[in-house]
């Protein structure tokens, strides 16, 4: 079967996932993870504050030191051309940080959300397959703690390499047009190539509490993740549409649309795609 194949018929099954997930009694699921998903968010306002006022501090401490200049004096803000220079510094400086500090919690809460909610991940496909007739294993702690671990260290590896590979991909894309022109049209495709690498990335990590089920370690359950790659983006395709919504994507956008992944996960998993 082509690979195209396979993803629209991965893709299809995101519909049927949340018809699932209602007819299961799963709901219980969204309250767990969106409170996971609060704590998340708040945290990392918390710890973003701190840091922009810390390398706020240390950027004018710097400033200070090379100019001899004291931007931290009350006293400059008044009136002079000094005083001008330094409030609009400051204020300037406060803004950058800010938004550097948002767009790194936007790169950081995506990983982060399939790191914290590894446990409800890992339990969801587990009751997933079940449901769709795999054999059920007796719960054991002990088992359980070990698939939220590999999920997560499954998250990190993944969030690394998809992270080396984007890099990769900029060097390219930026580079090549400047020593051969025509290599210019990459730029046109380069958001399509982004969410491409990303869908997969994502599929390929809720693709693997499955994997793992199925007694695959870590680098076997990428390659077959890659086997099947027009699937798992198909997989990962919620996921990455609603971590582009604006207003979703730093809070329940990809907390839902995980949930949602897991289960069409299970689908793919249980051969439901035929």
């Amino acid at each position: 079967m082509s690979q195209w194949k396979l993803f629209w018929q991965a893709l299809r099954l995101f519909p049927k996932s949340i018809r699932f997930v209602r007819k299961n009694g799963l709901n219980w699921v969204y309250f767990a993870s969106l409170t996971f998903a609060i704590i998340l968010v708040v945290m990392l306002f918390l710890l973003k504050g701190e840091m922009v006022q810390w390398m706020e501090g240390w950027i004018i401490n710097k400033v200070n030191g090379v100019f001899s200049v004291d931007l931290t004096d009350s006293r400059m803000a008044e009136g002079d051309g000094e005083g001008l220079f330094s409030k609009g510094f400051r204020w300037i400086l406060n803004g950058a940080l800010h938004l550097m500090g948002f767009w790194v919690q936007l790169k950081l809460y995506k990983p982060l959300v399939l790191i914290i909610l590894s446990p409800v991940f890992a339990w969801l496909m587990e009751q997933a397959l079940v449901l769709q007739g795999w054999n059920s294993v007796p719960f054991a702690w002990g088992r359980f703690f070990k698939s939220v671990w590999r999920g997560m260290k499954f998250a990190v590896l993944l969030t690394v390499l998809e992270w080396a590979v984007f890099a990769v991909l900029a060097i390219v894309m930026f580079v090549m047009p400047m020593l051969f022109p025509v290599f210019g049209l990459l730029l046109l495709v380069a958001p399509v190539i982004s969410f491409v690498i990303s869908s997969w990335f994502f599929g390929a990590a809720i693709m693997d509490y499955a994997w793992e089920l199925e007694a695959l370690n870590s680098s076997k359950s990428i390659r077959k993740s890659w086997v099947l790659r027009g699937a798992i983006i198909g997989v990962g395709v919620p996921l990455a549409t609603l971590t582009m919504v604006p207003l979703w994507t730093l809070g329940v956008g990809p907390v839902l649309a995980g949930i949602f992944c897991v289960v069409m996960g299970s689908f793919v998993a249980a051969k439901r795609i035929k």
